[in-house]
C-alpha cells in the first residue's frame, strides 16, 4: 500500500518530520511519500495563507495521485479537503478531521492544542464544518515561537506540557489533539506528562487512511 502525503507549504522539514511520524504510525502496512508545494507560504499563518495554499494541494493532488492508494493533507487546516476528496478516486483524509475523529472516540470533552492566536477561529470553524462543534470543548492556541524554531526539548515540553493542562483544567478536556503540523512527534514526550489520552493527528490520518483501503478492498 502507497500513501501520498501533501504538504501545501513549501517548508521541507515540515513535510519530513510529517512523513517520518505517519510512517512511524502506519509500520509495514504501507509506505508513505511526502510531497512538498515549490511555491506559496512557507507556514500557514492565516486565512490569506490557507487561500493561497489551496491551489498548491489541489495542483499537486490532482496531478500526482496516480499510482498511490490515499492521500493525506499533511497540514492542519485541512487545506482543500474537500474538494480534493471530490476530484479523486481515492481515499482522502484530512490530518486535523482524522485527529479529531480519533478524539472522539476516546473522550466527550476534546480540547485541541495548536499554535498561534489568530488561528484558533479558523480551527472553529473548521472543526465546525466537520460537526463535530459541541466535542471540541476549546481550541487553544498559544504563541510560542520556539515550537517553530527547534525539536523537542525539556523548556519545550514544559511550556507545552502547561498549555495542555489549561485544557483539562479549566475546559475539563478528556483528550487532546495535537493539531499544528509543527507539533507532529510531540505526543509521546506530552503523554507520560498528563492524565487524559494525547493524539498525534498526522498519525490518527495516516492510520485512518490504511483502513479506508483495507475496507474498499473488503
Amino acid at each position: 500500500m502507497k500513501l501520498l502525503l501533501i504538504n501545501p507549504n513549501t517548508t521541507q522539514r515540515i513535510t519530513d518530520t510529517l512523513v517520518v511520524q505517519a510512517q512511524k504510525a502506519v509500520g509495514a502496512a504501507a509506505t508513505v511519500v511526502g510531497l512538498t508545494a515549490k511555491t506559496g507560504p512557507a507556514i500557514i499563518r492565516s486565512a490569506e495563507d490557507n487561500a493561497v495554499a489551496v491551489q498548491s494541494m489541489l495542483e499537486m493532488a490532482t496531478s500526482q495521485h496516480a499510482g498511490f492508494d490515499a492521500l493525506i493533507l499533511g497540514v492542519s487546516m485541512d487545506t482543500a479537503l474537500q474538494q480534493v476528496r471530490a476530484s479523486l478516486p481515492i481515499p482522502v483524509v484530512g490530518m486535523t478531521e482524522g485527529g479529531l475523529l480519533t478524539a472522539c472516540l476516546l473522550g466527550q470533552r476534546v480540547g485541541c492544542l495548536t499554535l498561534g492566536s489568530q488561528m484558533a477561529s479558523l480551527y472553529e470553524q473548521l472543526s465546525s464544518s466537520y460537526g463535530l462543534a459541541a466535542r471540541v470543548v476549546k481550541w487553544h492556541a498559544p504563541n510560542i515561537s520556539a515550537a517553530y524554531e527547534t525539536g523537542p526539548n525539556p523548556a519545550l515540553i514544559e511550556a507545552l506540557v502547561k498549555e495542555c493542562e489549561v485544557l483539562t483544567d479549566q475546559y475539563q478536556a478528556e483528550v487532546i489533539v495535537l493539531c499544528a503540523a509543527v507539533l507532529t512527534g510531540y505526543a509521546g514526550w506530552l503523554a507520560p506528562h498528563l492524565r487524559v489520552p494525547v493524539v498525534d493527528a498526522i498519525e490518527a490520518a495516516a492510520l485512518q487512511a490504511v483502513s479506508l483501503v483495507r475496507l474498499r478492498s473488503v
